[in-house]
């Protein structure tokens, strides 16, 4: 059985661990510290009950929709 948390800044070097054991794609501190950061209601982690450990996570982010549209063309540039 695993709890369901909203990440900690005191969590992040668990969540690191975990995707050192786990992953092939290794990521520097700063990549979770980012996240945590940016978008702190996103992040989640999965702790085993019966151990305390972090056994798994979830770093997401969310835009709004004007990040996404392509830049404008300049039709001098054309």
């Amino acid at each position: 059985m695993v709890s369901i948390e909203r990440v900690r800044i005191e969590d992040l070097i668990e969540l690191q661990n975990a995707n050192l054991h786990c992953l092939p794609e290794n990521y520097q501190m700063k990549y979770y510290l980012y996240h945590g950061l940016s978008w702190p209601s996103l992040s989640f982690l999965a702790r085993d009950y019966s151990t305390g450990k972090v056994v798994g996570y979830v770093l997401a982010k969310m835009y709004s929709f004007p990040h996404f549209a392509p830049p404008p063309i300049n039709p001098s540039r054309h």
